[in-house]
């Protein structure tokens, strides 16, 4: 008996060549296939579901670009090439819980809410702002719409008015929804350890932004902080917290929820969790301490491209100070001038490449240094691929810095 029982599909599923489409399930992951009598198209292991949790699955198949795309919870898992699959229409329904024939050999065992249906492809940014929403029934390019709220026996109405009824065959009722309090749930929480025992704690807003007063941070369940919006110009796409001064070998999970106007504190995010870990780093006395490393020519370091990269936390500024690296050849460091500084040079002046940054250094403030040198001079214009926030550009070279936090 084969274990890969449809979750949706149009299809007889006995095999993936025939016209149509499913969304299967295969151990604890699932996996898309399309055919059209003669082709098919496959992409397995796309994520894990059955770990007790909701789930958001979408599939696109973009014509125009002759696209297959994949997404679970919002992101994007996986594309293809659909150039060779021609006309997909199965003259079978669309079933829930088994293949378009009703008639494979095994079904699909758990939790289906809100499926929709549309006549358009639908962009990343579509499917993330309405996954979490309950939607109207009357939005452009919704074919299908099924809420699985009605509780009746005989019928599973489609509320985009289209008339595409369904028809239960022996599911039960249950209470539990996927979309939290109709899209009042703080998304994709993200806890990211950073050095000086701080937690980076990061999320989206929900997709109902109106109304929102604050988000309130739990850390084990204890609130530890309150953010409210009325307190920034701009709602930001992407909250952040810093949690700070944590113990180390510990493990800290966080929650976040949304406080509305109208209803109170909202339903808990999903948990994001982290480790501090016991982290060590190197203290130079500027006198006479160094590391001696390998030839630069061995690490990578040597007339073409690549990347020379730092943390560092200036204790004084006295002098130049070189990070990495001697004058002549590579220097990464602190200037003269309390900024960051570059160079990179042969024996004569003329040949050299310095460069300092805007950027003016504070002491005992941690910042994230960077220099990438682009061979034949090309455009300094390629510094926003590599720096969030570059500080300079000089014939073909890059020097980038970033602050973080003090301590």
């Amino acid at each position: 008996m084969r274990d890969d029982p449809a979750i949706i599909s149009n299809k007889d599923w006995d095999s993936g060549r025939n016209k149509g489409f499913v969304f299967a399930q295969i151990d604890n992951v699932w996996k898309v296939n399309i055919g059209d009598g003669a082709n098919r198209k496959d992409i397995n292991n796309i994520g894990v579901i059955s770990d007790g949790k909701w789930h958001h699955l979408a599939m696109v198949v973009d014509r125009e670009s002759r696209k297959l795309r994949i997404f679970q919870d919002g992101d994007k898992k996986g594309e293809d090439d659909i150039s060779l699959i021609g006309d997909m229409t199965s003259g079978l329904n669309i079933n829930i819980a088994q293949d378009g024939t009703g008639a494979y050999s095994i079904y699909f065992k758990g939790l289906a809410d809100e499926i929709r249906t549309w006549s358009t492809a639908r962009t990343i940014q579509q499917i993330q702002r309405t996954m979490y929403e309950r939607l109207t029934g009357d939005e452009e390019g919704l074919a299908g719409y099924w809420t699985m709220e009605e509780r009746s026996e005989s019928v599973l109405s489609d509320r985009t008015g289209n008339g595409n009824d369904g028809v239960p065959h022996g599911p039960e009722w249950v209470e539990g929804v996927p979309l939290a309090e109709g899209g009042r749930t703080p998304l994709f929480p993200k806890a990211v350890v950073s050095l000086d025992r701080t937690v980076n704690l990061s999320w989206k807003n929900p997709s109902r932004r109106n109304g929102i007063q604050a988000y309130t941070i739990y850390r084990d369940q204890v609130k530890i902080n309150e953010m409210m919006t009325s307190e920034v110009s701009e709602i930001p796409e992407i909250w952040t917290y810093n949690d700070r001064d944590l113990l180390l070998d510990h493990s800290y999970c966080y929650t976040v929820t949304a406080v509305y106007d109208d209803k109170g504190e909202g339903h808990p995010s999903d948990r994001a969790c982290a480790d501090i870990a016991s982290a060590y780093t190197m203290t130079f006395d500027g006198q006479d301490d160094y590391v001696e490393l390998r030839a630069a020519d061995r690490l990578g370091v040597r007339f073409g491209t690549f990347t020379v990269e730092a943390w560092i936390r200036p204790g004084g500024f006295e002098a130049r100070q070189p990070v990495l690296g001697v004058l002549p050849g590579l220097f990464l460091g602190i200037g003269t001038h309390r900024r960051p500084y570059m160079s990179f040079r042969h024996d004569e002046p003329e040949d050299a490449n310095d460069l300092e940054g805007n950027t003016i250094l504070s002491e005992n403030v941690w910042y994230h240094n960077g220099m990438v040198p682009y061979p034949h001079r090309r455009a300094c214009g390629r510094a926003g691929d590599i720096c969030q926030r570059g500080s300079g550009c000089v014939r073909g070279w890059t020097l980038c810095v970033s602050r973080r936090w003090d301590g």
